[in-house]
């Protein structure tokens, strides 16, 4: 992995893990 792919993998972190938590919430009802 390159550096400036490793700073848009940590960039995109947030993102990905909102999407996550927001499917939980969604599975939990």
């Amino acid at each position: 992995m390159t550096t400036p792919d490793f700073a848009t993998y940590i960039a995109g972190l947030p993102r990905v893990l909102a999407g996550a938590a927001a499917l939980f919430r969604d599975g939990d009802g």
